[in-house]
């Protein structure tokens, strides 16, 4: 679902807007969506404001499919230095996560996949390991508290993250 353009892991944004723009931008290298979606992305939070900041350190800004989407897909942003995005609860944000998608069902649909692979815990998992590409797409797809005997393990599945041509059963990391 996140596609290497869609990725970057040290953004130098100065504003929520800058954020919003890199997390659009990224998303436009995926051909996910057109420069207009990113513009409507930044209107958006101009004119209501941090809403999609969604949990402490999370924004997942988005705009209508109509205004430019052209395929399902999310981008990842790292923020090098957390911004105040003007939300009271969850500010500041680290993490941006932009967001997709063609139709109205698509995008509850993305945003449920999300909500169902982070809990708060992930996050913080995110944010204390999120230093490259492949730590990244660890973090997406890893899950804490899972073993009763080792609640702070860390457990994560997908495709070939190490850029090996083949993994088998018993491979451990």
């Amino acid at each position: 679902m996140i596609e290497r353009q869609a990725i970057n892991v040290d953004c130098a944004a100065n504003s929520p807007e800058e954020a919003i723009r890199e997390a659009g931008n990224a998303l436009c290298r995926a051909g996910a969506c057109s420069p207009q979606y990113v513009q409507a992305m930044v209107d958006s939070y101009r004119e209501l404001g941090p809403y999609f900041v969604i949990a402490p350190g999370l924004a997942l800004p988005h705009a209508r499919p109509e205004q430019g989407a052209m395929k399902a897909q999310i981008s990842a942003i790292r923020l090098r230095e957390p911004l105040a995005f003007g939300h009271a609860e969850n500010d500041p944000v680290q993490v941006v996560l932009g967001l997709s998608a063609t139709s109205s069902d698509a995008h509850i649909r993305l945003i449920q996949h999300i909500v169902t692979v982070l809990s708060d815990d992930d996050i913080n998992v995110m944010f204390d390991h999120w230093s490259d590409e492949v730590n990244l797409k660890k973090a997406y797809v890893g899950v804490t508290n899972v073993l009763e005997s080792n609640p702070n393990a860390y457990i994560w599945a997908g495709r070939d993250f190490h850029q090996r041509p083949q993994q088998g059963i018993n491979d451990y990391f």
